[in-house]
């Protein structure tokens, strides 16, 4: 025999061409085979595949299937993935009691079985299989397209399992491949929360407090702020510090404006930003005290100017009898004056110092408190650096969480950020005759001379970063994120990379934790845990990789069908990568003075906005594990009255300014106006908020109880949890409770839950709500700048000349051209600032423009100081001021030389006539004639003193145009010197004193949003929004259903249809109000359009029959229908109806409008098969037959008659043979229009034809199916109706009335039809003939049916007029004939097949029957398959009232085989 031999190398099954061609080595099928991949001599030949063998049970169980799998060949172990929960919504969600878990079972005997995971949070679905799983190395890695990826170590999973409420893994953040993103920013700030012990007045300045644990949490220097940041008035609103601290009394200044009450919480806070490395702080000085007055004036004659004392100042003092840190003497205030010509210091102490000093001790004021002797740092690391601060956390597979944001850049700088407040130890002369002191302006002169300000350097060189933490433990860091390690991390302004300066382990040693107490609107009230982090100016370890500092999120999918690896990176396919954000967010963005109630001063003391800028804010999202949204701006942006999200900060003026030395600076603030990101719609892609389905989220008042009053933080009782707390915000005269918060969630609550508040009566209550887990929502927030004016210059003057410095001869008055121009000096790199316009320009061209425009910030005003200090008596000097320029700028109009200017001679000569520049004279001197200058310049006669700071040097002169600022005028006239009777006189002459202006910034084109430190949670923030709104803030339903099959007018089709109501700001439902909310529709639109429909189209309205309700209701006409739009991702049919509220929950006509989105989605309604009878007259002959056997009619779903017929699409099931599971193919086929067409038929045997009908084009998400018998030629009865009638049984006498059953049932009493009963019948019948029940009895057989399944029935109706009735007497009797599709749906008139002179009359006909035995007889045949019945009324007639024996009784047998033997063509079943 011929033998053909075949290795098939390439592994390869081919059945795509002719198998004549097919190359060797592939193969057409295969069928439980396998191609050996040995690297033996069998490589490429065909193996069998084992058969399968039960080896262990999973699944105690019912109901749970595997899933998803994965084999790890090497070591001969599966991994099975299985779930009992089923849904093919992907919103819904695995219940606790659901089973979804993870086991490993070793495929070598004796076959363990290890459980790794279990828990319904696992959220497996039998709908969604897992067809993307992968083990690497310890790694089990999957994805299933309804969940986020996820993956586990097998190994830590199983070494860890005890039991399903004992294991390793536990929660969605231990298991997702995307890590848990840490949103909070480092905080640079200590803080010690404490509570008044007893009252305080107006005007105190001092108070007692509860606690201050070893005299060290409150420290002088601290600010002092309310706790409770949430009041919409601060009891403490301006800046207040700590100037002495004696165990539990604390000092402070100023005094207070506002009384505070006894137990009024407090919060002492500081910048964590301090000098450890410096002995003496910057305005340290070394003074010689001159008396002491009473117990605490200290008294300073003549003081040296190291710099100027301030409130709480240590005073120390070098001797024998010292005064130390441990007396505790700190400066209250100062006082500087001259006194009988001698400049004096007055300084008040806050102790008794009249035993510790005398007279010509040295003291020194403002020793550092914070000098650490023994500090290891590096003193000058951080002089010239503005750093920012950050972290990131180190899992235990060694993977990185995102980086948090970073902080602001940590900068606090020498000399208080203050011109003249430090020492620099330079001399000046005051005058001829004066005293020489130490200058404290030089820092000043220096900024001009050099354009350096020397002290603008980091004054911190320690700083305290506070790292927030989710969990109150590093423990629990540990064991419920998988945290092993957090790296703190380094950024310098001016460098792109991204530094490590230190690792610390979470357990190798186990660090400490530390708590700040928050009660305000970012926080809310929470206890936040750090871990402190002391860095001492050292220089990090290790630089980031590109890829990490570029890294905003890690591009891990929301979910995936597919999942591989490639080399060792995971690749999904066919994913969803982020959920939709919000479109907008209803914000209003403004700028405000900096205040101290927020922490953006006690953090960061010195940053304040910069002026003459626009500025545009942004919101981004970001879930738990940080996917971020883009950039989301104010929906008001548009508004008329709202800033939307951009504003304009213009500078300051005089008027708003105030003390420029005790401005705070300024900020951005944002007002929201209502809650953000709770939208769910997952046909949108909107996943509203994250919950992790076991937190509170929100509560509802449902008894205010009495004798309760306003507090924070009251606890409750009751439910399965602990912890909840409230704060009641308001209650009645009687102490019911009308309004409250939430302050903490607690734990361990179960949903809807019913809980008591403590104090008052003790009989307040309210539910609680906890939201289904959602673990992809939207978790934090963090707000995004966008600034382009970006780089600019200051530009440091000595002063400026208002106006052309001569005296014109013509004239003899003083300055031309005043108000209209300026000059002033420009020396080292301020030339450069500045840049000459170069283009157009020739070699000998000696005089330039610019095209830079300049606002002046610092002017020197044509004053000096009437108030001579310091110096001698007398002296007065030059004066420089803040200078609000508004919005206008200075046009820079000439730069060149002094010489090239001629605005002033080289060397300079007092008091000479207008003349040439560079004139000169010819005088005889002796013998000789001497050339000299004249000193004259051509535009007018010059002054008595020079005019420009430096002339001397030919310095470049700056022209620019003040024209515009003729109000606010720029500079000093420095010609002559002016009468000084007056108390604002001129300089007069060039007295040089700093001046400064901003040159125009450069603007960006880059389209960059800036991360700032503001960053939350966004449930804490909604909550702040809702509590602090006196509108209404959310609704109780915000989604709704409707059937295509509703009708006009409707409210009760609504999924729900109970409506929705209104909340207020605590998020109880309004009820009751005083003044009603009034909700109306806004607007609606498709779900899939932004375009808005007219108001005459809305489909919808709002009824609002009942009192605080409102209910959807249909327009009139309607027209929905659900089509193959409807589906997603279209969605047609869909709508968001945009509903506005307003309220007035306050009761002060402060009505508050805000607007919320209700989505309103259409739903399928199953079609109708309008006509399932079966089809009669079938025969063999019909094969092929184009006119078909049945046209078939339906309809969808939809209400309206002109829609019906959309979408429908007709099709088969599987075609059996009648009463068998037998497939009948290839028989028959159904065309568009619904018409069954057969071929093949065989004769005498009846089908079961599944007929399927669908909407939406076939994709509709219901179909409805009937099961149409069609009978080809002519089928035998059922056995039961070819037997006839049993016993000569005739049911009905005189009086009675009966029933004769043909149905499936074997119960046997007279209500065994049931009801309905047609009109005139009577029921229940005196008698009950069951077909079945006779039939069975009398054959022994077991039939299961009594009614017409198959064939003809002929139904004969016999009334026996009786024997013994007389001659001349009749019998009468109505009778009705019922059938029933099965033995669920009602009875209805039959249908007689009419044929002959057979009746067709089933409806409630009479009939007569006269004596002697005569019988009148009806004959009916029925095809239809069901069930049937008769039923009469009473037999009644003349016959009766003769006392004869008339008799009512029904035959029945085959109609296409009448007289023929019941045999096994006659079906039992």
């Amino acid at each position: 025999m011929a033998e053909i031999i075949n290795t098939f190398l390439k592994s390869k099954m081919n059945q795509d061409i002719d198998s004549r061609i097919l190359p060797n080595g592939e193969y057409r099928e295969a069928v439980n085979l396998m191609i050996s991949r040995s690297e033996g001599a069998d490589v490429g030949e065909f193996e069998n595949i084992l058969g399968n063998t039960e080896i262990a049970s999973l699944l105690p169980s019912s109901g749970s299937s595997v899933i998803g799998h994965a084999i790890d060949e090497t070591n001969n172990l599966a991994y099975l993935i299985t779930t009992d929960f089923e849904n093919v919504d992907s919103s819904e969600r695995a219940a606790v009691t659901n089973k979804c878990a993870i086991y490993k079972i070793d495929l070598s005997s004796p076959y363990n079985v290890s459980t790794l995971v279990i828990g319904s949070f696992l959220n497996f679905n039998k709908s969604f299989s897992i067809n993307g799983i992968n083990l690497v190395e310890d790694f089990l890695y999957w994805t299933d397209n309804n969940n986020q990826p996820r993956k586990i170590n097998v190994v830590l999973a199983e070494q860890n399992f005890i039991s399903s409420t004992n294991q390793y893994y536990s929660t969605e953040e231990q298991i997702s491949v995307a890590k848990y993103m840490p949103y909070q920013t480092p905080v640079l700030m200590e803080r010690f929360f404490t509570r008044l012990n007893g009252p305080i007045s107006v005007g105190a300045t001092s108070m007692l407090v509860g606690a201050n644990p070893n005299g060290t949490s409150i420290k002088v220097g601290d600010i002092i702020t309310d706790h409770n940041k949430q009041n919409t008035t601060e009891l403490i609103n301006t800046l207040t510090k700590v100037i002495n601290v004696d165990g539990q009394t604390i000092s402070f200044l100023p005094a207070l404006a506002t009384a505070l009450p006894d137990s009024f919480d407090i919060d002492f806070s500081r910048s964590s930003m301090t000098n450890q490395s410096d002995v003496n702080l910057s305005n340290h000085s070394t003074q010689t005290v001159t008396a002491i007055q009473g117990n605490n004036l200290i008294k300073i004659e003549n003081p040296d100017y190291g710099g100027i004392p301030r409130a709480g100042d240590y005073i120390t003092k070098a001797a024998a009898t010292s005064i130390t840190f441990t007396d505790d003497v700190k400066v209250v205030s100062v006082s500087i004056g001259v006194y009988s010509g001698t400049p004096r210091w007055d300084i008040t102490v806050d102790k008794d110092v009249s035993s510790l000093l005398v007279t010509n001790d040295i003291i020194e004021v403002a020793k550092n408190p914070n000098y650490g002797a023994n500090w290891l740092g590096d003193p000058v690391f951080l002089e010239d650096k503005f750093v920012r601060f950050s972290y990131r956390f180190q899992y235990e597979d060694n993977e990185y969480s995102l980086m948090a944001p970073f902080s602001q850049i940590a900068f606090i700088p020498k000399q208080y950020s203050e011109f003249g407040a430090g020492q620099l130890n330079k001399e000046v002369e005051f005058s001829s005759a004066g005293t020489v002191k130490n200058n404290y302006s030089q820092d000043m002169v220096d900024a001009y001379k050099s354009s350096i300000i020397s002290w603008f350097e980091n004054d911190s060189d320690n700083i305290n970063v506070r790292i927030p933490l989710p969990y109150n433990t590093a423990p629990l860091l540990s064991s419920n994120l998988k945290i092993k390690n957090i790296d703190i991390l380094y950024k310098e302004s001016d460098a792109l990379s991204v530094k490590v300066l230190d690792t610390i382990s979470l357990t190798n040693p186990t660090p400490t934790l530390t708590v700040i107490n928050y009660e305000d609107d970012l926080h809310g009230f929470k206890n936040q845990y750090f871990y402190d982090y002391n860095y001492k100016s050292s220089k990090p370890y290790k630089t980031l990789s590109e890829s990490q500092t570029t890294r905003v999120y890690d591009r891990v999918p929301i979910k995936a069908l597919s999942q591989e690896f490639v080399g060792s990176r995971v690749v999904y396919g066919n994913y969803l990568e982020k959920m939709t954000p919000p479109p907008s967010i209803p914000y209003n963005i403004g700028v405000n003075d900096k205040g101290i109630i927020y922490d953006n001063y006690t953090q960061y003391p010195y940053h304040t906005l910069k002026q003459n800028r626009t500025y545009q804010v942004g919101f981004v999202l970001s879930d738990i594990y940080g996917r971020q949204s883009d950039v989301i701006l104010s929906s008001n942006d548009n508004s008329e009255t709202g800033s939307g999200s951009t504003v304009f900060l213009p500078y300051n003026t005089a008027a708003t300014q105030g003390n420029i030395l005790a401005w705070l600076g300024k900020v951005l603030t944002i007002s929201i106006e209502q809650p953000i990101g709770e939208t769910v719609n997952l046909a949108t892609g909107e996943p509203g908020l994250y919950s992790d389905g076991i937190s509170v989220t929100s509560i509802n008042l449902t008894s205010g109880g009495s004798g309760y009053s306003l507090r924070s933080n009251v606890a409750t009782t009751g439910g399965s949890g602990s912890g909840l707390t409230i704060a009641i915000t308001s209650v009645t005269g009687s102490g019911e409770i009308t309004s409250f918060i939430l302050n903490n969630p607690g734990a361990g609550y179960v949903n809807d839950e019913t809980l008591t508040i403590l104090t008052g009566s003790g009989n307040a209550t309210f539910t609680l709500t906890i939201p289904v887990s959602n673990p992809l929502g939207w978790y934090s927030y963090k707000i995004v700048v966008k600034q382009q004016q970006q780089e600019y210059y200051n530009v440091f003057f000595p002063g400026f000349v208002n106006g052309i410095p001569v005296i014109p001869s013509s004239t003899g008055s003083y300055e031309q051209d005043l108000g209209e121009y300026a000059f002033s000096t420009l020396i080292s790199d301020n030339i450069n600032k500045i840049p000459r316009n170069l283009a157009e320009v020739g070699p000998t061209d000696l005089e330039f423009n610019s095209e830079e425009l300049l606002y002046i910030r610092i002017n020197n005003p044509d004053v000096i100081s009437a108030a001579p200090v310091p110096g001698p008596a007398g002296f007065s000097y030059p004066i420089n001021v803040q200078y609000y320029p508004s919005n206008l700028s200075q046009n820079v109009l000439n730069i060149a030389t002094a010489r090239d200017t001629e605005l002033v001679a080289i060397p300079f000569k007092p008091n000479q006539e207008q003349g040439d520049y560079g004139q000169t004279i010819n005088p005889t001197v002796g013998s000789n004639t001497v050339t000299s200058l004249t000193g004259a310049i051509p535009w007018g006669k010059t002054g008595a003193n020079i005019s420009f700071y430096g002339a001397d040097q030919n310095p470049f002169l700056i022209k620019f145009s003040t024209s515009n600022q003729s109000s606010n005028s720029i500079g000093a006239q420095v010609t002559a010197l002016a009468s000084r009777n007056n108390a604002s006189y001129g300089t007069h002459c060039m007295a040089p004193i700093l001046s400064i202006a901003e040159t125009k910034p450069v603007s960006s084109l880059l389209d960059i949003y800036w991360e700032t430190s503001l960053t939350g949670l966004i449930r804490t923030l909604n909550r702040s929004i809702s509590n602090t709104f006196n509108g209404v803030t959310g609704l109780t339903v915000s989604s709704f259903s409707f059937p295509e099959s509703i009708t006009a007018n409707n409210t009760a089709s609504f999924v729900p249809s109970t409506g929705f109501q209104v909340k207020d700001g605590s998020g109880s439902i309004i009820v009751n109000a005083t003044t009603d909310p009034v909700v109306t529709i806004e607007s609606i639109r498709l779900v899939n359009s932004s375009a808005l429909i007219n108001p005459e189209d809305w489909p919808f309205e709002l009824d609002s029959t009942t009192p605080y309700l409102w209910k959807l209701k249909t327009s009139n006409p309607v027209n929905f229908v659900f089509s193959e739009s409807s589906l997603s991702p279209t969605l047609n049919e869909n709508y968001v109806i945009n509903v506005k509220c307003v309220f007035d929950g306050s009761n002060t006509g402060d009505l508050q409008t805000t607007y919320f989105n209700i989505n309103s989605n259409l739903t399928n309604v199953a079609p109708t098969i309008t006509d399932c009878s079966a089809p009669t007259g079938v025969t063999i002959a019909d094969n092929g037959n184009a006119a078909g056997i049945k046209d078939m009619a339906g309809v969808n779903g939809s209400s309206v008659a002109s829609l019906n017929q959309i979408g429908l699409v007709w099709s088969l099931g599987t075609v059996v043979i009648f009463n068998t599971t037998t497939p009948a193919p290839n028989i028959f086929t159904i065309n568009s229009s619904g018409r069954l067409l057969a071929s093949n038929l065989v004769d005498l045997t009846s089908y079961t034809v599944p007929i399927i009908l669908t909407d939406a084009n076939g994709n509709g998400e219901a179909s409805t199916t009937c099961n149409l018998l069609v009978s080809v030629g002519s089928q035998h009865v059922p056995l039961p109706i070819c037997a006839n009638r049993r016993n000569n049984v005739k049911a009905a006498t005189c009086g009675q009335n009966s029933e004769w059953l043909f149905a499936a049932t074997t119960v046997n009493t007279i209500q065994a039809g049931g009801l309905p009963y047609p009109s005139g019948a009577v029921y229940p019948p005196n008698a009950l003939y069951n077909v079945l029940v006779q039939s069975n009895a009398v054959s022994g057989d077991s039939c299961l049916t009594g009614g017409l399944s198959q064939g003809r029935m002929r139904l004969v109706v016999n009334l026996d007029g009786g024997s013994t009735t007389p001659v001349g007497s009749d019998a009468i009797i109505t009778y009705w004939i019922q059938f029933r599709s099965n033995a669920n749906p009602g009875w209805v008139t039959a249908t007689a097949v009419a044929s002959g002179a057979l009746e067709t009359t089933t409806d409630g006909l009479q009939i007569t029957a006269p004596g002697q035995g005569a019988v009148t007889q009806k004959i009916y045949n029925f095809a239809q398959p069901g069930e049937y019945r008769v039923v009469t009324n009473y037999l009644t007639g003349t016959a009766c009232q003769a006392g004869a024996n008339p008799a009512f009784y029904v035959d029945f047998s085959d109609a296409s085989y009448p007289g023929d033997a019941c045999g096994v063509l006659n079906p039992c079943t």
